[in-house]
C-alpha cells in the first residue's frame, strides 16, 4: 500500500497536454458538443497522444486512460475493460457504426480495427451511449477516421511513419494520402506490422514445477503479422456531405499456450536451437475482414429538421483457428460473421430543448464449423428506436433519452429467440461558475444474451475451456448512477463515483469441473458432460483435460472512484496525477472474476518549442479479491518515458516501456498465471508529414 501512494509522486501513462481537451469535438454528440458540455464523463485520445503511444491494438492504445485497462490474451489481442465492463457491455465503434468480428465471442479473438487508420477515439458514457446499442454499461469507444463538418484540405497531403519495437523485433509501416479538389477528395492509407515473440523477465508459467514445461525469456507463439489498407471517397456540397469507404485488414497471430506441458525452446546467440518436451498444441488464429460503409448528411432538409443522417455498412469476417501439434498444422474451427447495418437519424428543435431520434436495424449471420464450435450457426437480427433530448437552462443542463430494442436470435435447431429491451439515461449538468461544474447520472440499462451466452455448447481450445450456454438465460438488467466533477481552472481537475447495480449479471463461472470425453462418447452434453478429476479412469486424461465454464446469472455491484489533476508547475513542466479502482460483487458468488486493480500513477511532461517528453510511473495494487475459483495476482510498478523531437514536419521519438522489467500479470486476462506483459521495451519512431 505504500507503494501505490508512492506513485502520487512519481510519473504514468503519457498524456498530451499541448491542446486543451475542450477544443476536441466530441464526435458522439450530434449537437457538436465539447467535453465540457457534457454530463458523462469522457475521455478523448487525439491523434498526437494516440502515436505517442505507439500501441499496435486498441487495448494497448487505451490502457493508460483513466477507468480503461487492457484485457491482453497475449499482444496479439487487445480488449478494453472500462470499469471492469467488456465483451457485450462495451461497443467498439468506427465512425459511429459497429465493429463487426467475434472479439464479445472469446477471449482470444481480436478486435478487427487497426489503429494505425484512427484520427481520434472517444470512450463515451451517459445518453450519448443510447446512440449506438443497448446494454453499453461500460460505455461506447467510438474510433473516429471522419470529423463531421471538417473542411476538405485542398491539394496533396498526407504522412509516412515506421516504428521500431526491440522487445520483439516488431516493425510497423504505415502511409497516407489525400487529395482535395474544391468540394471533392480521395483517401488512401496503409499500416503493415510484423513482430516476432514476446521477451518477458524470468519464466512465462511463473508456477511451472519444471523449466521445461515453459517457456524462459519469452512466450512461444505470440508472433503475429498483419497487413490492412483503406480507400475512401468523400465529399461536401452546399448542405450536403458524404462518403464511402472500404477496408480491408489480413491478420496472423498466435496465441500463448495455455495448456499442459509448455514447449521449451533455448537460444544460444545467433543460432535458434528448439527443444520440445511434450506435445503442446499451438493455436495461430488467422483472421479477414473486408468493410463498406458509407455516410451522407443533409443540414436543413426539412424546415423544423436541423440535419439528417444515414449510414449503412457491410461488413465480411472471417477466422479460421489452425492448430499445431509436433510441427503438423491443422484447420481447426473456422468462424464467419457477415453484418449489415443501417442507421438513420435526425437532428431537431422542440421549443427550447434540442433533440435527436434515431433507428438502427442489424442482421448478423455468424457461422462456426469445425470440432470445437462450440456456439452453433445463428442469425441474430435488431431493431431499435432512440430519442435523446437536450436543453441548457438558466442555471443547469439537462438531457435524457431512451432506447427500445427488439433482438432476434434463430437457428437451425431452435425456432426464433425473441427478446425486446428498454434503456433510458438522464444526466444533469450545474456549473458552480466559469471554472467548476458537476454532473449526475442515471441509467437503466437492460441488454438480450448474446447467442454464445444462450447456446455455447463445446471445447474451445484456444482458451483451454469447455464452455456451456443456458437457453433460460433472462435479460441483463442494470440500475446506474454517476456523479462527476471536473475543474479547469490554473489547474484542471475530473473525478467520478460510480455505482452499478444488477439484478442478473451475466458471466462465465469457473466451475471447478473438467470436460470428460468418456461422458461426451456416451451421449451427455453440457455440464453433464462434466466431472470431477476423481471421475476420470486416466489420470493422465484428468490432467489433460480443459475446465468447464458456464454462462450464469446473479446479482451484482459495481462501485469505483476515478480522479485526475493536471498540474502547470512551470512553463514548460506540468504534472498529472491520477488513480481509479472498482469493486464488483456478485450476490450469491463472492467477487466478480478478473477485475483490474486498483492503480495509482503520476506523468511528469516537459514541453518547449520542438520538444516533448514525459516520465510515467504507474503502481497498480495486488488484486485479493479474484472470484470465485480464482487465483490471486500481485500488483506491480511499471516505469515508462517518452522523448520526441519535431522539426518541420519530420517528427522523431523515442519511447521506454516498462523500463525496470518488472514482471506483469494482468487481473483481467484469462492467461495471466501462464502470459505476464512484455518486459522492457525500446520503441523508436519517425513519420513525416507533406
Amino acid at each position: 500500500m505504500k507503494k501505490l501512494y508512492l506513485g502520487l509522486f512519481i510519473a504514468a501513462s503519457p498524456i498530451c497536454w499541448a491542446q486543451s481537451i475542450d477544443e476536441i469535438i466530441v464526435t458522439a454528440s450530434p449537437f457538436g458538443h465539447t467535453q465540457e458540455e457534457l454530463a458523462g464523463s469522457i475521455n478523448l485520445i487525439d491523434e498526437d497522444e494516440l502515436a505517442r503511444s505507439a500501441a499496435s491494438n486498441l487495448g494497448e492504445a487505451l490502457s493508460g486512460q483513466l477507468g480503461v485497462v487492457n484485457s491482453s490474451f497475449g499482444p496479439g489481442v487487445g480488449v478494453p475493460v472500462i470499469r471492469g465492463q467488456s465483451g457485450k457491455r462495451v461497443e467498439v465503434l468506427n465512425d459511429g457504426m459497429r465493429v463487426t468480428d467475434v472479439s464479445d465471442t472469446s477471449a482470444d479473438h481480436a478486435v478487427s480495427a487497426e489503429i494505425g487508420h484512427i484520427h481520434q477515439i472517444e470512450i463515451i458514457r451517459g445518453p450519448a451511449t443510447l446512440r449506438y446499442g443497448p446494454g453499453a454499461i461500460g460505455g461506447v469507444v467510438n474510433l473516429v477516421e471522419r470529423i463531421p463538418g471538417e473542411e476538405l484540405e485542398q491539394g496533396v497531403s498526407g504522412s509516412v511513419s515506421t516504428i521500431y519495437n526491440d522487445n520483439s523485433s516488431a516493425n510497423t509501416l504505415a502511409g497516407e494520402i489525400s487529395y482535395g479538389f474544391e468540394s471533392f477528395g480521395l483517401d488512401a492509407s496503409i499500416v503493415e506490422r510484423d513482430s516476432g515473440n514476446i521477451s518477458i523477465p524470468g519464466l512465462a508459467d511463473h508456477e511451472a514445477d519444471d523449466r521445461d514445461e515453459t517457456t524462459e525469456g519469452y512466450i512461444a507463439n505470440t508472433d503475429s503479422e498483419s497487413s490492412s489498407y483503406a480507400l475512401g471517397a468523400h465529399g461536401q456540397y452546399e448542405n450536403i456531405e458524404w462518403g464511402l469507404e472500404f477496408k480491408n485488414l489480413d491478420y496472423q497471430y498466435g496465441v500463448p499456450p495455455g495448456g499442459h506441458g509448455h514447449g521449451h525452446h533455448e537460444e544460444e546467440g545467433e543460432d535458434h536451437v528448439e527443444e520440445e518436451h511434450g506435445e503442446e498444441v499451438f493455436v495461430r488464429i488467422d483472421m479477414q475482414q473486408q468493410d463498406v460503409q458509407s455516410h451522407l448528411r443533409i443540414a436543413s432538409p426539412f424546415e423544423g429538421i436541423e440535419s439528417m443522417e444515414i449510414d449503412l455498412s457491410r461488413s465480411e469476417y472471417e477466422h479460421t483457428e489452425i492448430e499445431i501439434e509436433e510441427g503438423e498444422a491443422e484447420l481447426g474451427t473456422f468462424f464467419s460473421l457477415e453484418s449489415t447495418e443501417l442507421s438513420a437519424e435526425a437532428v431537431f428543435g422542440i421549443g427550447n430543448w434540442e433533440s435527436y431520434a434515431g433507428l438502427s436495424l442489424s442482421q448478423e449471420d455468424f457461422v462456426a464449423d469445425g470440432e470445437e464450435a462450440f456456439v452453433p450457426p445463428s442469425e441474430t437480427s435488431n431493431l431499435g428506436f432512440y430519442w435523446v433530448n437536450h436543453r441548457d437552462f438558466e442555471d443547469f443542463t439537462f438531457e435524457f433519452g431512451a432506447r427500445l430494442d427488439n433482438q432476434s436470435i434463430e437457428t437451425a435447431e431452435l425456432s426464433s429467440i425473441d427478446d425486446s429491451s428498454l434503456n433510458l439515461s438522464a444526466s444533469l449538468l450545474y456549473p458552480f461558475d466559469d471554472q467548476a461544474q458537476i454532473g449526475f447520472i442515471v441509467s437503466r440499462a437492460e441488454r438480450a444474451p448474446s447467442a454464445e451466452e444462450l447456446l455455447a455448447d463445446g471445447e474451445h481450445i484456444a482458451t483451454n475451456t469447455y464452455e456451456i450456454g443456458d437457453i433460460d438465460l433472462e435479460n441483463e438488467l442494470s440500475t446506474n448512477l454517476e456523479l462527476t466533477y471536473s475543474y479547469q481552472g490554473d489547474f484542471s481537475v475530473q473525478a467520478s463515483i460510480f455505482y452499478n447495480d444488477f439484478d442478473s449479471y451475466l458471466y462465465e463461472h469457473d466451475t471447478e469441473l473438467l470436460f470428460n470425453h468418456d461422458l461426451e462418447e456416451a451421449g451427455a452434453t453440457g455440464l453433464a458432460a462434466c466431472s470431477e478429476e476423481s471421475a476420470f479412469d486416466d489420470p493422465e486424461e484428468a490432467e489433460e483435460a480443459v475446465e468447464c465454464f458456464q454462462y450464469r446469472q446473479d446479482g451484482a455491484k459495481f462501485f469505483g472512484v476515478e480522479a485526475e489533476a493536471t498540474i502547470p508547475l512551470s512553463q514548460e513542466f506540468s504534472l498529472r496525477v491520477w488513480a481509479d479502482r472498482v469493486r464488483a460483487e456478485l450476490d450469491m458468488a463472492g467477487d466478480v472474476p478478473r477485475m483490474p486493480p486498483t492503480r495509482v500513477g503520476t506523468t511528469l511532461v516537459y514541453e518547449k518549442e520542438n520538444w516533448y517528453s514525459s516520465l510515467a510511473f504507474l503502481q497498480a495494487a495486488d488484486q485479493d479479491r479474484p472470484g470465485e475459483n480464482q487465483e490471486v495476482t500481485e500488483g506491480y510498478t511499471r516505469l515508462d518515458a517518452y522523448v520526441g523531437y519535431r522539426l518541420d514536419n519530420l517528427n522523431l521519438y523515442a519511447r521506454l516501456n516498462n523500463l525496470t522489467d518488472e514482471e506483469i500479470r494482468n487481473s483481467t486476462s484469462f492467461l495471466r498465471e501462464i502470459a505476464p506483459e512484455a518486459g522492457r521495451s525500446v520503441i523508436l519512431g519517425l513519420s513525416y508529414n507533406f
